[in-house]
C-alpha cells in the first residue's frame, strides 16, 4: 500500500499553499516595513498549515498523520499569536510598549502549547481512520477548551484591535487600509474557526479540507488593497504574484509526477500568458516612465539653471541695495548728530542772549518784551531738549554711547520724579498712587539717569494726556527673572488703529495728543523705547480705546 495517495483534494490545498506562500514573498520583499515584516512572517505559516492538511487527507501512515494534525492545531495557535502581535504595531510601524514583555509572554504561552501537543496527549489523544474525503478524525482530550478558548479569544482581541484602530482613524488611506485588513483577517479566519476548530470539537471531519482553501480568500482582499492603496506600503503588481506562484509551482513539480490533463495543462497555458501579459505592460509602462523621468530630468536641470541665474541676478541687486542702505543710514547718523552739534551752539546763545535782556543788562525792559523774551526762552528749551532725545536715540542705536550701568532699585527714582512732576499734578488735580513695599522693587542693573529719562517721560505722559481730576496708578512686581513696571492713567487712550502705528512710525502722534499738547513733536515715547530696550528690556502699551484710559508695561531683566 502507497504511502501517499494524492487527491484532486490534495493538490487544491497544496496549490492553496503556493499561493499563499508566493503572496508572503512578495509582501516581505516589497515592504520593509514592522507591520508588513510580521504580517508576512506569521501569514508564511499558513504555508505548512495548508500543505500539512493536504498531506493527512493523502497519508496511510497513522503516526505521521497524528504528527500532522498536532502540527496543524499548534501552527494555528502560533498564528493567531503573531496577529495578536500584529495588530498592535499595525499600522504605526512602531513596537508597543512594553514589547519586551509583550514577547516574552506570547513565546511561553506558545512554548507550553508546544509541549502539550508533541510531548503529552492532553490535547489530541489519538487518530482514527474516517470514511469519505477525510482519511483520519482525531479525538481530543481533557485541555481540548484550553486551545479552543486561546484561539477564538485572542483572534477576538486582533479582530477588536483593528476594528478599533479603523473607527478612530481620519478619513484617508490609512483608515481605508484599516478597513481592508479587518475584513480580510475576518475573511480570513472565519472558515478556519469554523471548518477546522470547530466542527471537529462536535466530531465532523468531513468539511475541515475546504477551511485553508477558504481562508485563502484574503488573499484577494488583501491583495486588492495593496494594490489600489498601497497596504503595509507594498510595491506590488498581479503579474508579480503570478510569477512567484509559477515559479513555486514548477519548482514542486520537480519532485512530483502529477498528471495534470487537459484541463490542467489549459489552465496552467492561461496561467502563463496572463503572467507575460503583465509583465511586459509592465516592462512597457517602466520604460516609459524612465523616458519621461529622463525628459522631466532635463527639463528640471534647464529651469533650475534659469532660476539660479534669477537668484543670483537678484542677489546681486539685493546686495548692492543693502550696501547702499547701510551707507544711506550711516550718512543720516552723521548728518543727525553733525546737525545736532551745530544748532546746539547757536541755540544755546540764544538762551543766554534771552536771559541777559530778561536780566536787564542791555537796559530796562517793558513788560510786554518780557514776556516775548521769556517765550524765546521756554521755546529755545524746549527745542534743546528735543535735540538732546535725537542725540539721545541716534547714539545708542549706533553704539557710540554706552550705558553706565549699576544695581538699584528704581522706587527712589520713581519718588523723585513724582516729586519734581508736583506741580503738574496738583495743576490737574490727579490722585497718584504707587507701590510702596520694598519688596516689590527688586534690584535691576541699569543706567540711573538713562533710565530716569525714560521713566520721566512715560510719567509726564500720565500726567499731560490725562483728564482733569483724574488718576495715576504706578505699579511694580517681579515676575520669574523680570522686574515688571505699570504706569496706568486715565487720560486720553489709544485706538487699535493707532496702537498698531504707536512703534512703527516715528514722531506719530494721535489726534487727541495733538489736540491736549500742539508743540509736542511724539519724539519721546521712541526715547523711551530706546533707553528700555539698550537695557535690553521691553515696553508695551495697552488701552481700550480712545478716553478709556492707557496702561504702560515693562519689563527689565533682574540684575
Amino acid at each position: 500500500m502507497p504511502v501517499l495517495e494524492i487527491s484532486t483534494y490534495s493538490i487544491l490545498l497544496w496549490l492553496t499553499a503556493i499561493l499563499i506562500g508566493s503572496f508572503d514573498l512578495i509582501i516581505f520583499v516589497g515592504s520593509r516595513s514592522l507591520s508588513s515584516r510580521v504580517f508576512a512572517a506569521f501569514t508564511f505559516l499558513l504555508v505548512p498549515w495548508s500543505a500539512a492538511q493536504g498531506f493527512v487527507i493523502a497519508l496511510s501512515v497513522n503516526a505521521t498523520a497524528l504528527f500532522l494534525v498536532k502540527l496543524q492545531h499548534f501552527i494555528g495557535i502560533v498564528i493567531s499569536f503573531g496577529f495578536l502581535y500584529f495588530s498592535l504595531v499595525y499600522p504605526e510601524d512602531k513596537k508597543p510598549k512594553h514589547n519586551f514583555a509583550i514577547v516574552i509572554t506570547l513565546s511561553t504561552i506558545a512554548a507550553v502549547f508546544f509541549v502539550l501537543f508533541f510531548f503529552s496527549n492532553l490535547i489530541i489523544s489519538d487518530i482514527f481512520p474516517v470514511g469519505g474525503i477525510e482519511r483520519w478524525g482525531w479525538r481530543f482530550a481533557e485541555l481540548q477548551r484550553l486551545f479552543d478558548v486561546t484561539f477564538y479569544g485572542i483572534w477576538l482581541v486582533v479582530l477588536a484591535n483593528i476594528y478599533h484602530k479603523w473607527r478612530k482613524s481620519p478619513v484617508g488611506a490609512t483608515r481605508t487600509n484599516l478597513k481592508y485588513m479587518f475584513f480580510g483577517l475576518t475573511l480570513g479566519i472565519i472558515p478556519p474557526g469554523i471548518l477546522n476548530v470547530f466542527l471537529p470539537s462536535i466530531a465532523d471531519y468531513q468539511f475541515n479540507w475546504i477551511g485553508p482553501i477558504a481562508s485563502a480568500v484574503w488573499v484577494y482582499v488583501i491583495g486588492y488593497s495593496i494594490i489600489k492603496y498601497r497596504q503595509l506600503n507594498v510595491r506590488a503588481f498581479i503579474a508579480e504574484v503570478l510569477a512567484v506562484s509559477m515559479t513555486l509551482l514548477m519548482f514542486i513539480n520537480i519532485f512530483t509526477d502529477v498528471p495534470l490533463g487537459i484541463y490542467g495543462r489549459t489552465a496552467a497555458f492561461l496561467v502563463s500568458a496572463i503572467v507575460v501579459y503583465f509583465l511586459i505592460k509592465n516592462i512597457v509602462i517602466v520604460t516609459i516612465q524612465r523616458e519621461e523621468l529622463t525628459n522631466l530630468t532635463q527639463n528640471l536641470q534647464q529651469k533650475v539653471a534659469e532660476q539660479t541665474k534669477e537668484i543670483q541676478r537678484a542677489y546681486e541687486v539685493e546686495k548692492k541695495a543693502h550696501v547702499d542702505l547701510q551707507q544711506l543710514n550711516q550718512n543720516k547718523n552723521d548728518f543727525i548728530i553733525i546737525t545736532q552739534h551745530h544748532l546746539r551752539t547757536p541755540l544755546a546763545q540764544i538762551r543766554w542772549y534771552a536771559n541777559s535782556i530778561a536780566n536787564g543788562l542791555y537796559g530796562t525792559i517793558s513788560t510786554e518784551l518780557s514776556s516775548a523774551v521769556s517765550r524765546i526762552d521756554n521755546a529755545s528749551e524746549k527745542l534743546i531738549k528735543t535735540l538732546n532725545n535725537f542725540l539721545e536715540v541716534v547714539q545708542m542705536k549706533i553704539g557710540t554711547k554706552f550705558l553706565a550701568l549699576e544695581k538699584t532699585s528704581l522706587k527712589k527714582v520713581v519718588e523723585i520724579l513724582l516729586e519734581e512732576f508736583s506741580n503738574d499734578i496738583k495743576k490737574k488735580s490727579l490722585t497718584v498712587t504707587y507701590s510702596r513695599e520694598e519688596e516689590s522693587w527688586p534690584t535691576v542693573n541699569v543706567d540711573v539717569a538713562r533710565m530716569k529719562e525714560a521713566l520721566a517721560i512715560l510719567i509726564d505722559n500720565a500726567v499731560v494726556y490725562n483728564r482733569e481730576s483724574g488718576s495715576i496708578a504706578i505699579e511694580a512686581k517681579r515676575e520669574r527673572i523680570f522686574f515688571v513696571f505699570c504706569i496706568s492713567n486715565t487720560g486720553v487712550g489709544i485706538s487699535k488703529e493707532d496702537k498698531t502705528r504707536l512703534f512703527t512710525q516715528s514722531f506719530f502722534r494721535t489726534k487727541e495728543a495733538r489736540r491736549l499738547n500742539p508743540t509736542g513733536m511724539g519724539v519721546g515715547l521712541l526715547v523711551a523705547r530706546t533707553i528700555i530696550e539698550a537695557h535690553r528690556g521691553k515696553i508695551s502699551f495697552e488701552s481700550e480705546g480712545d478716553g478709556k484710559g492707557v496702561e504702560v508695561v515693562v519689563q527689565l531683566p533682574l540684575a
